[in-house]
């Protein structure tokens, strides 16, 4: 898994590919089923906003 033992500069998993939208969304039907969002953001103002996993979706 590691190329090199060098840091910095350690190459990690080389000539490995992930999609990582695909990974995200591969248990997004159960979650957005069970009731979890997708995205949890808090701002500055003490807002909250969630965004479900059919909106990260799209």
């Amino acid at each position: 898994m590691l190329a090199e033992a060098r840091m910095p500069g350690a190459r990690w998993f080389p000539g490995a590919q992930v999609n990582y939208t695909r990974e995200v969304l591969r248990h997004a039907d159960a979650a957005h089923e069970a009731g979890m969002p997708a995205v949890v953001s808090d701002n500055e103002l003490g807002e909250v906003r969630e965004m479900s996993w059919p909106e990260l979706r799209r």
